[in-house]
């Protein structure tokens, strides 16, 4: 992976905030996004190696987090949208496209239960995205759309007990997959 030289917050200062944050909401949930996950290096690696689902195209990365993925190959794209529905993660992704000086990527929130399919995405990418069996429905009727428009879709996740159904329901569409380890974890690869 190149160095990419990212604005990343810091954990002590995230768990320190969640802790205080839950004093006066207990439900609030933990801002997963702000961590760089194996299967985002995962997918950063891959795309470097087969910068062909990539290359000069347009490409969205939904649910990205910090977007490591989008900015590993951010030479390489046409034009990207990085998305997250967390606000926090989408005004950290803008600060890293101004540092980076990057013109042809933009942020987005984009909350996958509710958005419409964008016409014109080329490649999807997915890192980490299946943790929650109640998404389930939502990720594959997106993932769906997206296929229907014919768009290349690349999933990325460390392998689940809960996974199962979110994939079978996706075998029509999985022509490849693999396992790869990264930093410890088993990462499945899904190619559609």
């Amino acid at each position: 992976m190149p160095d990419l030289t990212l604005h990343i917050p810091d954990p002590d200062v995230v768990k320190n905030m969640y802790e205080m944050e839950m004093l006066n909401d207990p439900k609030i949930p933990f801002p997963y996004w702000t961590r760089i996950w194996p299967a985002a290096k995962g997918l950063a690696a891959y795309l470097l190696e087969a910068p062909e689902w990539i290359k000069g195209k347009a490409v969205l990365e939904m649910g990205a987090g910090i977007g490591v993925p989008s900015f590993a190959v951010a030479h390489l794209t046409g034009r990207s949208i990085v998305s997250d529905n967390d606000p926090d993660a989408v005004e950290l992704v803008r600060q890293n496209i101004k540092q980076l000086e990057l013109s042809h990527i933009r942020a987005e929130q984009i909350d996958w239960n509710r958005a419409a399919i964008l016409e014109n995405v080329e490649t999807l990418l997915l890192s980490d995205i299946n943790y929650d069996p109640n998404q389930f429905k939502s990720l594959i009727s997106m993932i769906e759309g997206y296929k229907a428009q014919g768009t290349d879709i690349i999933i990325t996740s460390p392998i689940r007990m809960s996974t199962g159904p979110f994939y079978e329901a996706l075998t029509k569409f999985i022509p490849r997959t693999f396992v790869r380890s990264v930093d410890g974890a088993d990462i499945a690869f899904c190619i559609l």
